[in-house]
């Protein structure tokens, strides 16, 4: 992706988990990196089933808050304007840090998956269906 980038583009990610900025530093180089807007959104806008592999996807939500923090802090007004034209209502979190410290994932997956796993054993047989991770969840993992 290095190649594709210019001096000021913007560089989204979501959800904007912990340490990006610094990754993203590191491969793309102090000179280009600094010449960039990154920012993150927070929480990822939309949950998507696959319809048709490599063609269709079915939006299952999309979300209507976020909030978003950027790299540098100077661009901010510039990044909520651009996530508010694309998603909608969009607050700041204060720094690109702060947004790195909201750990939806981190927090929601292993419960879902230790509540959907807890009955298999190592039989070496797959599932015997295809669990839908957010459909079926239970509020017992939630």
């Amino acid at each position: 992706m290095r190649d594709y980038l210019r001096p000021g583009q913007r560089l989204a990610i979501t959800p904007g988990q912990g340490g990006f900025d610094w990754m993203a530093e590191e491969i793309l180089g102090r000179e280009l990196f600094s010449t960039l807007t990154i920012y993150a959104i927070m929480p990822m806008p939309f949950n998507c089933r696959i319809q048709e592999f490599g063609k269709v996807v079915q939006v299952q939500e999309l979300k209507r808050r976020y909030r978003v923090g950027c790299v540098p802090a100077s661009a901010l007004d510039d990044v909520l304007a651009i996530n508010t034209a694309m998603f909608g209502h969009s607050e700041s979190c204060g720094s690109f840090l702060a947004c790195s410290l909201y750990p939806i994932n981190a927090i929601i997956h292993p419960a879902r998956l230790f509540s959907l796993l807890r009955g298999w054993t190592k039989t070496g047989q797959p599932l015997p269906e295809n669990p839908l991770f957010y459909e079926d969840m239970t509020a017992e993992c939630a």
